[in-house]
């Protein structure tokens, strides 16, 4: 399919768009609003899912501390796949938070403030004690 419509058209319909630009300007900082993509190669997108099966296959070897943050108005990702994933890992330590007014791309999304500092506190109790 790919060889036949390379790309096809992604074109942004939601109010994200707005809203991470009012985000950004009641911040105060420059209004650049967000990063996305109007058409998607379809090679990309195989790509994309030959490595979903290939890191599928290998998450049982994941044995360092796991943080899962996801929102829940994500259209890319199912919100399942945290579970999925904090299920099938071998690690002791597994956080899973979501976050419920975000979407895929929560570091330029409107709950950006509540994420950071998660991953931060994350790390910093995770990293404490280690010596490598």
């Amino acid at each position: 399919f790919k060889f036949f419509r390379p790309r096809i058209a992604a074109p942004d319909r939601t109010n994200l768009p707005q809203i991470v630009r009012e985000e950004q300007y009641r911040r105060g900082e420059p209004v650049t609003g967000r990063t996305h993509y109007n058409t998607w190669s379809l090679s990309a997108i195989a790509e994309l899912d030959n490595l979903a099966d290939t890191v599928r296959s290998h998450l049982y070897t994941v044995k360092s501390p796991l943080m899962l943050v996801y929102a829940s108005n994500d259209g890319a990702v199912p919100l399942s796949c945290s579970d999925y994933i904090a299920r099938h890992t071998a690690s002791e330590i597994v956080e899973q938070h979501v976050l419920p007014n975000s979407r895929h791309i929560i570091t330029q999304d409107t709950e950006r403030d509540r994420a950071f500092p998660l991953v931060e506190t994350f790390f910093r109790r995770t990293t404490a004690n280690a010596t490598d």
